[in-house]
């Protein structure tokens, strides 16, 4: 993209999304049906560029929003606590920006997820491992904590993790403990980015030999099918992330304006190949 863009433009930012992010082919699908004169187009930015492109973007009137990817979702969090929505404050993560007088964010991934999780039968009754607290995971554990808080537990590497849980009253298990358990989890879901590259996953594979009938949800939709999933998938249900990567996408372009209905938008984007 070059900065001095003189025409109103949507934009998917993040370390690399030019390399397979899926929100510039759903927006612009839906751009091009409602006949609205703009383009989503994927902004890759290194770590050391982040402040000065993300300033230089957000003082350009000719940006109207659009997505935030891997890894700036905190980022922007900071960036823009000012302009964010009430319920995605808990998440501290954006994965949407929009622009109609003022900049307003968001955070669709939570509820795209439950989305998913809810079509996939789950219920209050139901315990939960949720594995990683970065941007997504966040967004993911607090939608799950306001469905069902006692039922909720949640890993992550890092103090911050931790931090996260207990600030929030979230229950809490060491990452060096996460697998000790597995049996007593109806729904494990992998937040982590460990599957990215199809060579790793968030467990080992000897804790999951003889894990059954449980319901394994790994949010990374590149491969369609991650270590994880392929482990577990001959004695467990598994859902990958494609679903939740096309909700969250038609949830943050209901955001441009409520004319643009949900099941209208979904319709559009779920033929984007």
């Amino acid at each position: 993209m070059e900065e001095n863009y003189n025409k109103k433009f949507y934009a998917i930012i993040g370390e690399n999304p030019s390399k397979g992010a899926r929100s510039p082919k759903l927006w612009n699908a839906c751009f091009k049906k409602f006949k609205i004169n703009t383009k989503m187009f994927p902004i890759d930015i290194r770590r050391e560029e982040f402040k000065n492109i993300f300033e230089k973007l957000i003082n350009n009137k000719n940006y109207l929003g659009g997505a935030v990817a891997v890894p700036y979702k905190e980022d922007v969090f900071k960036k823009l606590k000012f302009c964010i929505e009430k319920k995605s404050k808990l998440s501290m993560a954006v994965n949407c920006i929009i622009r109609k007088k003022t900049l307003r964010a968001f955070n669709t991934d939570g509820e795209a997820a439950f989305m998913v999780l809810k079509n996939n039968k789950l219920q209050r009754k139901h315990k939960i491992l949720l594995l990683g607290l970065g941007g997504a995971g966040k967004a993911v554990a607090s939608q799950l904590f306001t469905f069902s808080k006692k039922n909720l537990y949640v890993s992550g590497r890092s103090i911050q993790s931790k931090m996260y849980a207990n600030k929030n009253k979230i229950n809490f298990i060491n990452w060096k403990e996460r697998h000790n358990n597995l049996h007593y989890f109806d729904y494990i879901i992998n937040c982590t980015s460990c599957g990215f590259n199809n060579k790793q996953t968030p467990i080992n594979k000897k804790f999951l030999t003889n894990i059954t009938n449980k319901v394994f949800f790994d949010i990374i939709y590149m491969p369609k099918k991650t270590k994880l999933l392929s482990i577990v998938e001959k004695k467990n249900k598994i859902i990958n992330g494609l679903e939740m990567n096309l909700f969250q996408a038609v949830l943050a372009f209901s955001k441009i304006s409520k004319k643009y209905k949900f099941n209208k938008i979904l319709k559009i984007m779920k033929k984007v190949k």
